[in-house]
């Protein structure tokens, strides 16, 4: 968990980015990345999400919680991610 809570300075990452990656590390689905690929893993998933499911953070944004749907959807754009990430 602490790569992912690491930031660069004048890159703040923001709440909801920082929501969906912690949700993702304290929920396993980092467990096969290596160290080393966790920093190019959370730069593609937050490009990932702001792509192809940028619902997930309006939704974080908006409600400042994180509803049962959009947990949902959260789990399956992890998912989605680590197969492109992992191919």
């Amino acid at each position: 968990i602490m790569e992912v809570l690491k930031q660069k300075n004048n890159a703040p990452i923001p709440v909801e980015d920082q929501v969906c990656i912690i949700y993702a590390v304290v929920n396993g689905y980092l467990a096969d990345i290596e160290v080393a690929d966790v920093a190019a893993f959370e730069k593609g998933f937050y490009e990932y999400l702001h792509t192809f499911a940028p619902g997930i953070g309006d939704a974080i944004r908006i409600s400042k919680d994180l509803g049962a749907e959009t947990e949902a959807e959260l789990k399956e754009a992890i998912s989605e991610y680590k197969k492109r990430f992992q191919a």
